[in-house]
């Protein structure tokens, strides 16, 4: 009799806390990724960490709408929750290698990811997304298992690309998406010209400067007709812009303005300039 109360009593407190927790209409996040780790270990429980900054608009777009969504914060019970401040928590957001804001991680009990979502989901695609990755689909050793089994699938090259390029393997990425482009060099998936500009971003965040270009020039002269291919030449003013590069960056930038007048970025472009502008 005893046991049987207990256990009712025990059902009953964490109903409170369930229901709670659902009322308040939002998620309950550890005190910081410390906690979570060491509460995951004793509940045996997943824990999704949020890597954000304070600038970033996807990410108050994904806390305002996603994150605040009554299905998500029912689905958030299942987990325990952690955010890191990428500008304020530089080394955590290094030691999880994210490039990208705002990431969720997805953390096994261990602490071991098991994968991450890089950039804005509505609520629907957020969950189904997690519950995949729960259930070992799209992950990134699914993929690399996958890809040894059959190393010619381009969908598969490419997403594949896309994981080592959200984890900053540089050097993995560039020879994966080269060989998405080599496999289908006449843009057939759709993914070549893409692959081509993953590998320009690459060889930016790296430093190769020259090299960058040449990826983005390569992107306009294969793929011409391509959305793409337009970014392509903003892709490059912007390399040099962030190599100091001034006076090749004013000149890439003025030559997008002639090509394309009316563009969408045509705002962001005159911004640019007049930053250079200023410069000495």
């Amino acid at each position: 009799m005893r046991m049987e109360k207990t256990i009712a009593l025990l059902f009953l407190i964490l109903g409170v806390t369930l229901a709670c927790a659902v009322e308040e209409g939002e998620i309950r996040w550890a005190g910081s990724l410390e906690e979570a780790l060491a509460a995951a270990q004793e509940r045996q429980q997943h824990i999704l960490v949020e890597v954000y900054t304070q600038t970033c608009k996807w990410c108050d777009a994904l806390a305002e709408t996603t994150l605040a969504d009554p299905g998500v914060v029912a689905f958030s019970q299942n987990f325990l929750w952690a955010k890191i401040d990428a500008r304020e928590d530089t080394l955590k957001a290094r030691n999880l290698r994210v490039f990208g804001y705002p990431t969720v991680i997805l953390l096994d009990s261990s602490g071991q990811e098991v994968d991450r979502i890089v950039g804005y989901l509505r609520p629907e695609p957020f969950m189904t997304q997690i519950e995949d990755y729960l259930a070992g689909k799209g992950t990134f050793d699914a993929l690399q298992r996958q890809v040894m089994v059959d190393s010619t699938d381009v969908e598969l090259l490419f997403r594949l690309g896309e994981k080592y390029q959200q984890r900053g393997l540089w050097d993995q990425s560039l020879n994966i998406f080269e060989r998405v482009v080599r496999l289908d060099p006449e843009n057939q998936k759709g993914l070549s010209a893409e692959a081509l500009s993953y590998q320009g971003d690459a060889l930016r965040r790296q430093q190769k400067i020259d090299q960058a270009v040449v990826c983005f020039r390569r992107l306009m002269e294969r793929y011409p007709d391509t959305e793409l291919a337009q970014d392509a030449l903003l892709e490059i003013g912007y390399s040099y812009q962030r190599a100091k590069r001034n006076g090749e960056a004013v000149v890439v930038y003025e030559d997008f303005l002639h090509r394309n007048p009316g563009h969408r970025y045509e705002d962001w472009v005159h911004k640019q300039l007049e930053k250079l502008a200023e410069k000495p």
